[in-house]
């Protein structure tokens, strides 16, 4: 079952058209019951073509977006949003039955762990034709041709071999592997790659982010990279949203985020990086506590009971986004004194 996602009223502009927009979401709030919502306000576009990269640490709502791009949400959710449009298609309001239709062909998702999301007793060929069945294809002989096909252009070796494994058989990196595949298989406008290296080695995190590269410069979709390592980010992606609380508190290029963060939260994830010049045996700067419940329902700042620079009026109800250079946004009310971080290089 899925959840129920709403539209509230809202004023055509210009801005609602989505030429060439693979995702266009304005205004969407998920939330559970009667407790404050774990997803705010939040407003992305994603044009086909670019990689998009969502980021921030555990429980800040980044994976509920990609869910609910799918309407894999839990059935308790509660979805609410102006505008909801996955390659020029709207979901709000739509049912399981119309829904089911979407996945696959115009929006697909690559899980973080390919062991739980692969049925460990079917075999790696059966699994990829049975998704081509289920999207139009009536040939059960085409269907095995084409799950050949997709494993060879995801690099999969000796892919006739791979056709007939189990996934128990198979590397973490060649899961991960047929896992794309799988969500290749009926061309989508949009993918949703939630971590998708996380459990794996950096050479195979590696391979996979350059796949993934290279599958968005060879079909031109639009991709969605959520991810908790601002070092992938910054090597995959055309555009990054930080997210912090269910909110999304900067956005802009990985370099202008990365050399000219504006929000504290931002310059924190930034400052716990390894790099070269930390004196071995020190700790590297930490963001003190974590994010609780209460922080989703503050009037102000949700970042403000964490943050070394926070004042007063960082309590006062929120503010919206603003603008630091063009293309570039960030939702701090000190973001205007310029909180450049120190020199990287």
């Amino acid at each position: 079952m899925t959840s129920t996602t709403h539209v509230a009223p809202a004023t055509s502009t210009s801005e609602d058209s989505d030429t060439g927009q693979a995702l266009d979401i304005w205004g969407l709030n998920i939330g559970y019951g009667a407790g404050p919502d774990v997803v705010s306000d939040v407003n992305l576009r994603v044009a086909e073509g670019e990689i998009v990269g969502i980021i921030g640490e555990s429980g800040c709502g980044k994976s509920s977006v990609g869910l609910a791009l799918l309407g894999l949400l839990p059935a308790a959710a509660r979805t609410e949003a102006y505008r909801l449009r996955v390659a020029g298609k709207d979901l709000v309001g739509l049912g399981e039955r119309e829904l089911a239709r979407i996945r696959g062909n115009d929006v697909s998702m690559i899980f973080q762990e390919p062991m739980s999301a692969l049925n460990p007793v079917i075999r790696i060929g059966d699994q990829i034709s049975e998704v081509l069945l289920l999207h139009g294809e009536r040939d059960k002989r085409r269907a095995a041709a084409r799950a050949l096909e997709l494993l060879t252009m995801v690099q999969v070796p000796e892919p006739e071999l791979r056709m007939r494994q189990y996934p128990h058989q198979m590397s973490g990196g060649m899961r991960q592997r047929v896992m794309i595949a799988i969500a290749m298989a009926a061309n989508p406008r949009l993918l949703v790659a939630d971590e998708p290296t996380t459990a794996l080695d950096v050479t195979v995190q590696a391979q996979i982010l350059a796949l993934l590269t290279q599958l968005r410069d060879k079909t031109g979709m639009g991709m969605v990279l959520i991810s908790h390592d601002l070092g992938v980010i910054a090597s995959t992606c055309d555009r990054v949203a930080v997210m912090y609380a269910g909110q999304i508190v900067e956005e802009g290029t990985p370099k202008q985020v990365m050399e000219n963060p504006a929000h504290p939260y931002t310059r924190g994830l930034l400052a716990s990086i390894p790099r070269r010049t930390h004196a071995a045996g020190t700790d590297l700067p930490a963001i003190i506590g974590g994010i609780r419940p209460e922080d989703r329902a503050l009037p102000g700042c949700r970042f403000a009971a964490r943050c070394p620079m926070a004042e007063q009026r960082c309590l006062q109800p929120q503010h919206l986004l603003d603008a630091e250079t063009p293309g570039h946004t960030a939702r701090c009310v000190l973001s205007t004194r310029g909180l450049v971080t120190e020199d990287r290089s």
